[in-house]
């Protein structure tokens, strides 16, 4: 819920996700972007570094269904990090 505590929280969907929130019960997603088990991805990392979620999830907020934005396979991540000088070693993401 910390987006939506201030993105959109009027929104009957977000009214939906914030019930099952405070129930404490799991969400039943549907993916959107799913990648192999053996790529290890931290959003963490990538909020550390000031990367905009807009980058790999494009502008959520104007989707009336979020959709797939970016094909985040390796050789896209791989050119992004090469852009942004970040590790291109292969233990950052395969581990």
């Amino acid at each position: 819920m910390g987006c939506h505590r201030v993105v959109q929280p009027q929104h009957p969907d977000v009214a939906t996700l914030r019930r099952y929130y405070e129930e404490g019960r799991n969400i039943p997603w549907v993916k959107v972007n799913v990648l192999p088990r053996f790529v290890h991805f931290s959003h963490e990392a990538h909020v550390l570094a000031h990367v905009s979620c807009e980058s790999c999830h494009g502008n959520v907020s104007a989707m009336d269904r979020v959709a797939r934005a970016a094909p985040l396979t390796m050789g896209w991540c791989v050119q992004c990090h090469r852009d942004s000088h970040a590790s291109v070693d292969c233990l950052t993401c395969h581990y």
